[in-house]
């Protein structure tokens, strides 16, 4: 399994025991169920898409054990929220954010920042981090 979440709407203020939230579930870039919990402690509530079953998705129903969609979620609402800050990078189940003297979007205005962005980029890979930025 290689999973991702797009379009997650996380509700933050309507989370007590679980995350609050709804999103799109893909496995190697299909996407496969919509996945969504009211944030009052119980498990996730898995939906497939059109032209899938819920056998097909089946096997996505142990994650809520491990608390992997929960981390995901976590994750994507993190990177939203500070993206435009500087590189979000994660190692060991750990999230930074490295700024920069501007924001991300002014960085991509100009030769000059969109090399500082790549270069820090680039460092980061190489030292072992995940960059998770989606706006790259």
């Amino acid at each position: 399994m290689e999973l991702s979440l797009k379009n997650v709407k996380y509700f933050d203020e309507m989370s007590e025991e679980t995350p609050c939230f709804v999103a799109e579930l893909y496995d190697k870039g299909v996407h496969m169920a919509t996945v969504k919990n009211d944030g009052r402690g119980g498990g996730n509530m898995l939906y497939p898409v059109k032209g899938k079953t819920y056998k097909d998705i089946a096997k996505y129903d142990n994650l809520d054990v491990e608390c992997d969609i929960f981390g995901m979620v976590y994750d994507y609402d993190t990177v939203t929220k500070y993206q435009n800050k500087g590189l979000v990078i994660k190692k060991d189940d750990v999230i930074k954010l490295v700024g920069f003297n501007q924001s991300v979007a002014k960085l991509k205005k100009t030769p000059q920042g969109v090399r500082a962005l790549y270069n820090a980029k680039e460092k980061y890979i190489t030292d072992g981090y995940q960059v998770l930025n989606r706006n790259l």
